[in-house]
Parts: C-alpha cells; structure tokens; sequence
C-alpha cells in the first residue's frame, strides 16, 4: 500500500472532526520523508484546507502527547 492509498480516506476523517496526526519517523532520509509529507498534507482537499493552510506551520520534535497538542493546527498536526 502506497501513501496515496493509505490516505484517501484522511479528508472524510478531517470532516468528520477527527484529529490527524502525519508523522515523519527517524530514518536516513528524514528531510526527504519529511518535505514529501508536508506536500502530501497540502494536497489534501478538505473544508479546513484554507485555514489550515494559512497557520504558521511549526516545527519540532516530540517526547509526549502534550508536545504533539502544542503542535496542532485546527484538526490536522505536523509533527517530525
């Protein structure tokens, strides 16, 4: 299964208000993984694309949940 197909069901889970978290684990490739995510993400159509689209995208990486929420922006998160 390929990216694409794992996430064509990720803008029904986005309308219906679940929260998505689109992770980069570490390998040898992270900028690679991490920059094709961040497209993928905004290729994405969804109702909240627009606002999404217009927050400050952060970046950061995470030790627990709470780092994860601080993260958010609106129901989609970017974490590496």
């Amino acid at each position: 299964m390929n990216l694409e197909e794992f996430g064509s069901g990720i803008p029904s889970l986005l309308e219906d208000g679940i929260k998505v978290l689109v992770y980069v684990g570490k390998d040898d490739d992270l900028i690679r993984n991490g920059l094709g995510n961040l497209r993928w993400v905004h290729a994405k159509q969804w109702s909240g694309k627009k606002e999404f689209e217009s927050a400050p995208t952060r970046y950061g990486s995470t030790k627990s949940i709470s780092d994860v929420e601080k993260l958010d922006a609106r129901k989609t998160n970017y974490n590496t």
